[in-house]
């Protein structure tokens, strides 16, 4: 592969861990695919508990996030395509898409291959998790330390810690000699 070829590849890698979680605003936004579309992705991208002859799935927003992509996949740069143009990716209509961007960012709690596990690997280094922490939250049913889910917790952004200009009163503390 070229340089650029390789740029062009990580970049499709980068993007599909950024978006992994674009389900949980989607699910939120009420995104509402219709019953048997929601039921084939719960299968597909869910974890599925099982407790007490109950079943149920955990981390829906998994879900959601292969129905969001496929919606917003239009709007995306060139990453729909056949043959290497996608690459490290399968194209979407590609007899196995295993491996295409949708499911390497919707499987992250479900990996099965390896870019796939990239992005959940991902997922678990920029949640802070150890291998063991992140299967106990990957087992577990979903909730918050304070008893709330996914739909009220608050959701934090990296972008909202950034400030152009600082004020006087927000500008980091100085050394002795006005050294950061």
């Amino acid at each position: 592969m070229t340089p650029q070829e390789l740029l062009a590849a990580s970049s499709r890698i980068a993007l599909s861990g950024l978006i992994h979680d674009i389900g949980k605003f989607a699910e939120r936004a009420g995104l509402d695919p219709g019953n048997e579309l929601l039921e084939a992705n719960l299968h597909q991208y869910a974890r599925r508990q099982q407790k007490g002859g109950r079943q149920w799935f955990t981390h829906r927003h998994s879900a959601y996030t292969a129905m969001a992509i496929d919606l917003l996949e239009r709007h995306f740069p060139r990453l729909k395509g056949t043959g290497d143009d996608v690459a490290p990716f399968a194209a979407w209509d590609a007899p196995d898409v295993d491996d295409s961007l949708i499911n390497a960012a919707a499987r992250h709690h479900k990996p099965e291959t390896a870019l796939q596990w990239l992005i959940a690997t991902a997922d678990r280094v920029a949640s802070g998790f150890e291998r063991e922490t992140f299967d106990r939250y990957n087992d577990a049913e979903e909730g918050t330390a304070t008893g709330g889910d996914h739909f009220s917790s608050r959701q934090l952004t990296l972008f909202e810690q950034i400030r152009l200009d600082e004020s006087p009163t927000k500008q980091a503390p100085r050394g002795p000699e006005g050294d950061p």
